[in-house]
């Protein structure tokens, strides 16, 4: 009796320490996690990049439609396109009406578009429209007897490889419009009444 208790007893004390986990167990299973938290940190970055460049793809698109609107509104109520350059940038000036004009130029390179709002002469407001550009074209033509002022630009394309020993891709914008339209519009329905 006497043996069966020491017996009992350290079946006992054994059932004990063994209510714990060993080093190994321990060393498994932190490994495990840490290969779970790598994942998971970089799944995250990951996630996080993809979502900024989205969030900047749509910034840039919605500026380029702000200085389209501009852009077709200020050429469209203009008489006069003057294109000139100065320090190797173009300069693109519409004369408007009552001693008025409009100024589009690039910003520092590669930084976008200035617009500046000129009366006899002076500054009187500046909007900047933030873009990562690699050039500004502006071309002024005649069709149909109708004088057509556009703006070209070249953005370059960030969807390529984060390598950047590989060819650059550019996506080119245009935008175009008519010449002192809305004058050409007044001028018909005051013929016409």
């Amino acid at each position: 009796m006497i043996i069966s208790d020491k017996r009992k007893i350290q079946r006992h004390s054994y059932a004990k320490l063994r209510q714990g986990f060993s080093l190994i167990e321990m060393l498994a299973v932190m490994s495990a996690m840490s290969i779970l938290f790598t994942a998971a940190v970089t799944t995250l970055a990951f996630l996080m990049r993809v979502e900024m460049k989205g969030t900047e793809r749509l910034e840039n698109k919605l500026v380029l439609q702000k200085i389209a609107h501009k852009f077709r509104e200020d050429v469209s109520t203009a008489q006069n396109a003057e294109i000139s350059k100065q320090n190797s940038q173009q300069i693109l000036k519409l004369a408007l009406r009552h001693n008025t004009s409009i100024t589009y130029l690039t910003n520092s390179p590669g930084e976008g578009i200035r617009r500046e709002y000129h009366r006899e002469g002076k500054l009187v407001s500046q909007d900047e429209y933030l873009l990562p550009l690699a050039g500004v074209t502006f071309q002024t033509e005649i069709i149909n007897q109708q004088e057509l002022v556009s703006m070209e630009l070249n953005i370059p394309d960030e969807t390529g490889h984060e390598n950047k020993t590989l060819q650059a891709y550019f996506q080119l914008f245009r935008c175009e419009a008519q010449l002192n339209r809305v004058g050409q519009i007044q001028k018909h329905s005051e013929q016409t009444e």
